[in-house]
């Protein structure tokens, strides 16, 4: 019989009796026909607890995305609430019964939305006004953790910032986040610190030289709108949470978890459009290529990892190209994937100069890496110079300095 692993996660109510309610999933660690990976015991919600979870698990590997679960809101077959703001609370609850689970106690608002992003909610002063009183009530401990759309706080009232200080002050962590991806370490293997120093870092950089052409422009199913969201302020105690990090910082989050990027296949190829695609090149150090030219990358992992591929553009910005292509940085053992997918290519645009490939790879997701980046795209999505500038140059500066492959310019 399959072997059953609950997590609970709570959420605020707002309403005539405001109170935290659980979100409990129950995971059967085995695998479900797609159409019954969800099954929720009010039944009123099933087919809408089965779209949450379809959509925060998309970028997952097809194991684990597979996997059975069972959803009930506390413990009662008849519990009943209007807001989507229990959805955040779902995705999480889901992810820490499915993998190694965030050992103390969750609380999370918000509306899990499109491409895992974290959507603001309504009543936030309310909300936190519920959690206090939980607090006051030994309902929540010091050290349990609140989840909330950075959003909200980003647009916080006078009233709502005092109480955001009240329970930092308390003793609870807090964590504002715009996307899923932000949050992977809540249901990941914690770091040990005292191993850092015996780990061995990789990165992998291919610099390719475009004598007529050079930045990309992306298909246009690959490029989505981003919500009017600005950086992630994080609360932990770790210094891998507070943005912008320096170089130092990112070496010291980064390095200690990366593995060797020998170890994987990557392959790049191009056609040419003077060929009309019709012949597929290797893509090799200085190679030279033209406007409208194409090219694709395909890698292989020998076991599992996160991945992580990066594009410097000739325009001077930093692109990652997993999430352009739509693909999870989770990748499974002896799992194939093709960048960005095996019927399109990346596309030359008419600019000129040089583009810059990266290649990491890590035992863990790589959380520092990817709140950086996603607040970096934030800002510069949102015309924010000044941000982006302080964002990206320590990125740009960590992956240069750190590469262990380099080809030279001609």
């Amino acid at each position: 019989m399959a072997s059953l692993i609950d997590y609970d996660v709570y959420f605020p109510l707002k309403g005539h009796v405001s109170r935290l309610m659980p979100v409990t999933v129950t995971n059967y660690r085995e695998n479900a026909k797609e159409y019954d990976r969800a099954r929720c015991a009010n039944k009123s919600k099933n087919q809408e607890v089965n779209q949450i979870l379809e959509c925060s698990r998309e970028r997952e590997s097809p194991t684990s995305a597979a996997l059975s679960v069972y959803v009930t809101f506390d413990k009662n077959k008849r519990a009943t609430f209007n807001s989507s703001s229990y959805t955040l609370a779902l995705a999480l609850a889901d992810k820490c019964a499915r993998f190694t689970p965030f050992p103390g106690k969750l609380v999370a608002t918000g509306r899990l939305l499109a491409e895992n992003r974290i959507g603001k909610i309504g009543h936030f002063q309310e909300k936190l006004q519920t959690i206090a009183q939980a607090l006051a009530a030994k309902e929540l401990h010091q050290g349990d953790v609140l989840i909330y759309p950075a959003e909200n706080e980003q647009q916080a009232s006078g009233e709502e910032r005092q109480l955001l200080k009240q329970l930092r002050q308390q003793g609870l962590q807090l964590r504002a986040a715009n996307n899923l991806e932000a949050l992977s370490d809540l249901w990941s293997q914690r770091r040990q610190p005292e191993k850092r120093s015996t780990q061995h870092f990789a990165l992998l950089s291919v610099v390719l030289l475009l004598a007529t052409a050079s930045v990309f422009f992306w298909p246009a199913s690959a490029v989505k709108n981003t919500p009017p969201v600005v950086m992630p302020v994080i609360t932990k105690a770790s210094d891998c949470t507070s943005l912008p990090l320096d170089v130092a910082r990112l070496q010291r989050c980064i390095e200690p978890d990366l593995l060797n990027p020998a170890d994987f296949q990557v392959d790049y190829s191009y056609r040419q459009v003077k060929e009309n695609y019709a012949q597929v090149y290797p893509l090799l150090d200085k190679a030279v290529l033209h406007v409208h030219d194409r090219f694709k990358i395909h890698l292989t992992s020998p076991q599992d990892a996160y991945v992580y591929l990066y594009l410097y553009d000739s325009h001077g910005e930093l692109h990652d190209l997993m999430t352009l292509s739509k693909k999870s940085h989770a990748i499974s053992r002896d799992q194939s994937i093709t960048l960005p997918s095996a019927k399109t290519n990346f596309t030359l645009d008419d600019q000129t100069g040089t583009e810059t490939l990266y290649f990491l790879a890590s035992r863990v997701p790589e959380t520092a890496l990817q709140a950086q980046y996603q607040a970096l795209k934030t800002a510069r999505d949102q015309g924010r110079h000044e941000q982006v500038k302080q964002l990206q140059q320590p990125l740009l500066a960590y992956l240069q300095k750190h590469q262990q492959r380099y080809f030279l310019h001609q």
